[in-house]
């Protein structure tokens, strides 16, 4: 039996250390798969990347297993809906259904202290990732309309992870809602109440293993791989800092019913 760590925020970085482990478990020999939530969120591209390799493990025959700890929201949350079963703690932080995108807009301190930047470019929004100026109108419908599409794409995963109508993933629990772990499980957005030990009985279950069989877990990853950052790792923040990403927005929502 496997497991996978999604600790800390979700970029690039993490996304291909994630995929690849996930592309070489079926030659480990592995029969089932835990994956250990404690994530705020993180890029919205990077997420979907790896919700998709979880699907596909699954799909490989490989039981699939969430276990969310301190928190599984936003993009973690989406990441948990691969998994063909998940499990939160009673006071996990677990939900967050939403997306948001922007940008740093420098110019007006570039103008403070004098700084100008000049652009050649092939085409009028070539430019619009640039800190050196806003976003045109346009420009702002244009990511609206990306994120719109995101959000869609967000409750669709939710609802068929779950089997709640994708109407009320949105209006009950989209918009960027969070909730504690037992609110989330009478609200079927995760399908069990408990630590690690019961998502690793639960995966021995799926994959047909005797309750009474140890088993060792193969670490894919640690809980640091994402927590000490390289120069390299350092750049990619920079980059990812511009993408679309999910994130836990709204903590003082804990008590929704």
């Amino acid at each position: 039996m496997a497991m996978l760590n999604i600790d800390g925020t979700i970029d690039s970085r993490m996304e291909r250390s994630v995929v690849e482990e996930l592309r070489k478990l079926p030659g480990t020999g592995a029969q089932a798969l835990i994956v250990r939530i404690s994530s705020p969120g993180g890029s919205a591209i990077a997420s979907d990347k790896i919700w998709y390799a979880l699907r596909h493990v699954s799909e490989l025959g490989i039981p699939v297993v969430a276990s969310i700890g301190s928190m599984g929201a936003s993009g973690a949350y989406y990441i948990a809906c691969g998994a063909d079963y998940i499990f939160a703690e009673n006071y996990s932080i677990v939900g967050s259904i939403g997306i948001y995108g922007g940008k740093v807009d420098l110019s007006g301190l570039m103008q403070k202290v004098g700084l100008k930047s000049e652009f050649v470019k092939t085409h009028e929004h070539a430019d619009a990732q640039s800190f050196a100026r806003p976003w045109t109108d346009e420009e702002k419908a244009a990511l609206q309309d990306y994120m719109d599409d995101f959000y869609n794409r967000f409750t669709g995963v939710v609802s068929q992870a779950t089997k709640i109508p994708q109407a009320t993933v949105d209006t009950a629990y989209g918009g960027g809602r969070v909730m504690i772990g037992h609110k989330a499980y009478k609200a079927g957005l995760v399908q069990a109440l408990g630590g690690l030990d019961d998502a690793i009985a639960k995966a021995k279950e799926l994959a047909e293993i005797s309750a009474s069989t140890e088993v060792e877990l193969l670490q894919l990853n640690t809980d640091t791989d994402f927590l000490v950052p390289s120069p390299k790792a350092m750049m990619d923040y920079i980059v990812d800092f511009e993408q679309t990403r999910f994130w836990a927005l709204e903590p003082a929502l804990w008590g929704m019913e």
